[in-house]
């Protein structure tokens, strides 16, 4: 199994980046439109990118830990690919006078071009992130910093 791990520090305490990651406003903020949908006791992240549609299950919602699972609702036309089976998740830390943000997608099949491409878009939105919480602006998609041209 290949895993994504990225880190970063915010200047920022742990609950504030928490909203960040957990709220409407807060990911719109750093990484892309979105709906909270809570249905039959989970609740879900459906999150719109181009003209898809994609649902992370918020599978745990610690204070310092937050984990996604992305899944399939209702025969959306997802193109998920490789990230099927997989979970996100973002664990907290105080140091010093940061936030360590310590980040992993885990549960790859296999590392290949589609998996080089998400870590590095995955270190795109890491950095938005930063951004949002540290100065009140992200670059969500699809501001984002391109990687590629298509």
């Amino acid at each position: 199994m290949a895993e994504i791990y990225h880190q970063v520090g915010i200047k920022a305490p742990i609950d504030k980046i928490h909203e960040y990651l957990t709220t409407e406003h807060g990911i719109k903020a750093w990484w892309t439109d979105c709906k909270l949908v809570d249905s039959a006791g989970s609740t879900y992240v459906v999150l719109y990118i181009q003209e898809h549609m994609y649902h992370m299950e918020v599978y745990s919602n610690g204070p310092d830990s937050i984990t996604w699972q992305p899944i399939v609702i209702d025969g959306d036309e997802v193109e998920t690919g490789n990230w099927a089976n997989t979970w996100i998740n973002f664990s907290l830390s105080k140091e010093k006078s940061q936030t360590i943000v310590n980040f992993i997608h885990q549960g790859w099949d296999k590392a290949g071009s589609s998996f080089s491409a998400v870590s590095t878009k995955w270190a795109v939105f890491l950095l938005s992130l930063k951004e949002a919480v540290e100065s009140g602006v992200g670059r969500p998609y699809p501001n984002d910093i391109q990687i590629n041209h298509y």
